[in-house]
Formats: C-alpha cells, structure tokens, sequence
C-alpha cells in the first residue's frame, strides 16, 4: 500500500540504526568473553585473550564494541595462531589498546647470510689459487 510506505521506511531505518548503535555499544568483560569465547579459542590463547580483554575493559573509553570484535576476528584468521599470540603478547606488554600485526621473521636476511657465506668460500678458493700459483688465476 502507497499510504504505509513511509512507515515502512521509518521502521527500517530505525531498525538499521538500532542495529548500528548495538555494534558500536561499548560490551563489558563478560560481554566479549561470551561472545568470543568460543570462537577465539582456534585464533589465541584464551588466557591472553582473556588479558588483552580485561585491560580494554578497565575504561569505557577503551572497551571493545562488536565492531572492534570482528576487525580483530578477521586479523586473528590472517595472523594465524602464533601470530595473533605475539600480537596480545606485545600489546598486554605494551599496555596498548591496540593489536598490531607480528613482526615479520626476516628470511630475506638469512639468505643474504647464506650469499655473503658462499661468497666467502669463493674469495677463499681464489687466494688459494694464488698462493698456489696457479697460472688460471686472472683478473
């Protein structure tokens, strides 16, 4: 019916802002822990997560909002179980609000070490020759 329309839209708007204001509503400890304790269990250790929790709700200023819950669901699935680990790790530490992403374990350096070592053996293989006296040996 046309005449019901604009009821229509005011309740849909009106239950889209009721469901945009309950994701950004501050949750309380018990909150979060009841809303993620099952699904974090696979991401994190609990009892770090419990920690990283239980400091975010020491103000309302800092705690966490079903909003914040599912960015850090979805950088828990990225990073990994260890990842996510070092991550509350830092921040607890830290005393930060936030999670970071890991530090990255540097590979590119322990190839360049394996270069520069491979390098090493050649230089030596080369002043062998030439205390050798090797006529091959030229630059």
């Amino acid at each position: 019916n046309f005449y019901n329309y604009p009821i229509f839209v005011k309740q849909q708007k009106a239950k889209a802002e009721a469901e945009r204001k309950d994701k950004a509503r501050k949750l309380s400890f018990d909150e979060v822990m009841k809303l993620t304790k099952n699904t974090f269990s696979n991401l994190c250790d609990l009892e770090l997560w419990e920690q990283f929790v239980s400091n975010r709700s020491t103000t309302s200023k800092t705690k966490l909002t079903k909003n914040a819950l599912n960015t850090i669901y979805k950088d828990f699935v990225k990073w990994g179980y260890d990842g996510s680990n070092e991550s509350l790790k830092t921040s607890i530490t830290g005393n930060y609000t936030g999670l970071f992403a890991p530090k990255q374990k540097f590979t590119p350096a322990i190839q360049s070490a394996s270069q520069a070592s491979s390098r090493w053996n050649e230089i030596q293989q080369l002043i062998a020759k030439e205390e050798m006296g090797n006529d091959n040996f030229g630059f």
